[in-house]
């Protein structure tokens, strides 16, 4: 009850500035590291990059360069010399570094149509440089460069040019894991700083924005009914607990308002369930409908794809309760004020007028 309290300024900033939702002791590393659960996986973070955000390939990177550091660390010294760490770390100095003279002759880029829906194997297949040969892993770091680098790859990571130009010129002469640590450490702050953010805001809410603009429906429609209550009490003369009626329409009108406004259905909440975000749906879609195919290396019924999955995740969870918590308190209040206040004020004994 005291973290409803003292986060209750965080839902008002939510409703009435328009604010991200947000969980303030869930990092990047929980959910890089398998430690989050639904909604907030890591498996719903690459949904959410892959078809959101799109920026997948972020992901791909970050775990790849893990992978590689360790694999390479691993390496017998007499294989790890004939990789040195490059002689610089990258700065904005680094487009100045002479990539053109590795170019090798013959290789043209390939021109990459954005109307044309690329899969998988949209990735030049020759590194358009001279590297160097007989390194540890020398294949494996050419495909990376093709991949992550390569300006007509449909994965090419978006980061600054200098730095990029840093990582393919010393990727074409090394094969140490010191090549790629600074684009490692800046997707790593991209991750941290922005997608984060935006993964967390969108996973907290639990309910489509086909049902937030039916909930903003809702809340007008009841709002309504307030003075057609009181127009038609104050008219007819009736009594004043006619007027009692104020409380559930200005419930309903302020619980869907502001459930409309956190993108967040309080009935949902209860029941521990949340609607799978348009994007996912999308992705189903896409495969063939009423086919089952493979999706991020998982069989799934397209045609019986359900709507709705449970939230797992205890931190989720805190928050449901805390912003079901706001929600009613505040509508609870808001009815209360307005029924008093509508019940106070009568003419039920005053004469009706003459016809």
């Amino acid at each position: 009850m005291l973290d409803s309290i003292t986060s209750f300024n965080t839902s008002v900033k939510r409703w009435f500035a328009g604010s991200k939702s947000d969980l303030k002791n869930v990092h990047i590393d929980h959910i890089l590291n398998g430690t989050t659960c639904q909604p907030i996986s890591l498996q719903d973070f690459r949904n959410f990059l892959l078809n959101k955000e799109h920026s997948a390939e972020n992901l791909d990177f970050y775990f790849w360069y893990l992978d590689y550091r360790r694999r390479f660390q691993n390496l017998p010294q007499e294989e790890k010399v004939k990789s040195q760490p490059p002689k610089e770390r990258a700065t904005m100095a680094s487009y100045n570094l002479p990539l053109d003279d590795l170019k090798k002759e013959g290789v043209k880029a390939t021109f990459v149509d954005p109307t044309i829906d690329y899969s998988e194997q949209a990735v030049p297949t020759e590194l358009e440089y001279v590297s160097e040969k007989d390194q540890p892993f020398r294949s494996e770091v050419d495909a990376v460069l093709r991949t992550f680098f390569h300006a007509d790859s449909y994965k090419e990571i978006n980061i600054a040019g200098w730095m990029s130009r840093h990582a393919v010129y010393y990727g074409c002469q090394t094969t140490h894991p010191d090549v790629f640590l600074d684009v490692h450490e800046h997707i790593y702050g991209i991750m941290r700083t922005s997608s984060l953010k935006s993964f967390i805001h969108h996973a907290l809410q639990n309910m489509r924005y086909s049902w937030i603009i039916l909930h903003y429906v809702g809340g007008i429609f009841n709002l309504l009914h307030l003075p057609a209550i009181l127009m038609y009490t104050f008219s007819h003369h009736t009594s004043r607990w006619m007027r009692l009626l104020l409380f559930p329409f200005t419930f309903l009108f302020a619980v869907s308002i502001l459930s409309g406004r956190a993108g967040f259905c309080t009935i949902r909440a209860a029941m521990k369930i949340r609607m799978i975000p348009m994007y996912e749906i999308d992705e189903y879609n896409a495969l063939g409908e009423g086919k089952t195919e493979k999706l991020n290396g998982k069989k799934f019924d397209v045609e019986n794809q359900k709507s709705m999955v449970t939230v797992l995740d205890p931190e989720v969870l805190k928050y449901t309760r805390q912003m079901f918590i706001h929600i009613w308190v505040v509508s609870i209040v808001l009815s209360l004020i307005v029924t008093i206040a509508g019940v106070s004020v009568t003419n039920e004994n005053d004469p009706m007028p003459l016809q």
